[in-house]
């Protein structure tokens, strides 16, 4: 039962989430937001929130009323989040390249599907050591270094608590230097953390480790999908679809 509602349902949550950053981009461009990184990552933020304080409310109900209500009250705050879009309104309209925000330098218009592609493609490769570090960084942490339950669990607290710190900031700087530049810097964080946690041998590798593999994933999942949609103009859905699925067959890797 389980599996089936999971393939059934929660397969369906990678292309909602795209459509509900592309009905954000329609808002963004009709109100002529110049902080467009800064709303997008602020947004992605409250993602980063539900997936933070979800699983402790979630278990605090279950363990008070039972997995029944649990589930019907998750039910009722997907629905609950149709009621901000129930007035919505955008229109649609096609910009071009004068049109834009000159924070990132004007790119040809060839052929944006390739770069899209290519650019879901490093998405994959960047966010396939997260399935890596959840699956062998406990391992390593406990089994190698003695590290106590207490111990590990502050270690892995230290990920999402930079995460909400590092995003919204994130998007500020992308407005003010540049959104590939701020990629790049993401990056390279977390290139550096993974060598930590392969090199590394004490407790304060890890936790530097883990704190600028959070500054990447932060960089990456606040702004990801905006740089994708500047490279398919236009087509807010399918840039949202291509950076999602590649968040999605990273696990996979």
């Amino acid at each position: 039962m389980v599996f089936a509602v999971g393939v059934v349902f929660v397969t369906f949550i990678g292309a909602l989430n795209a459509q509900i950053f592309a009905v954000l981009r329609d808002v963004v461009e009709r109100n002529g937001e110049r902080r467009e990184a800064s709303v997008m990552s602020t947004v992605r933020t409250g993602y980063s929130f539900g997936w933070t304080l979800g699983p402790v409310l979630g278990s605090l109900v279950a363990g008070w009323a039972g997995y029944r209500l649990a589930f019907a009250l998750t039910a009722a705050l997907f629905l609950f989040a149709l009621i901000p879009l129930a007035g919505l309104r955008v229109r649609r309209t096609q910009r071009d390249h004068e049109g834009q925000r000159r924070t990132e330098p004007a790119r040809p218009r060839e052929k944006p599907g390739v770069r899209l592609a290519v650019f879901g493609l490093v998405c994959l490769l960047v966010l396939s050591g997260e399935t890596v570090r959840l699956a062998y960084l406990p391992i390593f942490a406990t089994d190698r270094l003695g590290m106590g339950l207490g111990q590990f669990g502050a270690l892995m607290a230290v990920a999402p608590l930079t995460e909400l710190a590092v995003m919204p900031l994130a998007g500020v700087l992308a407005d003010r230097v540049g959104l590939s530049k701020v990629l790049v810097a993401g990056f390279t964080l977390g290139a550096c953390g993974y060598l930590l946690f392969g090199g590394g041998g004490s407790v304060w590798s890890l936790y530097l480790g883990q704190v600028l593999h959070a500054g990447m994933i932060a960089v990456v999942f606040g702004l990801g999908v905006t740089y994708a949609q500047r490279l398919s103009p236009g087509s807010a859905g399918l840039a949202g679809s291509v950076f999602f699925s590649a968040q999605s067959l990273s696990a996979l890797t």
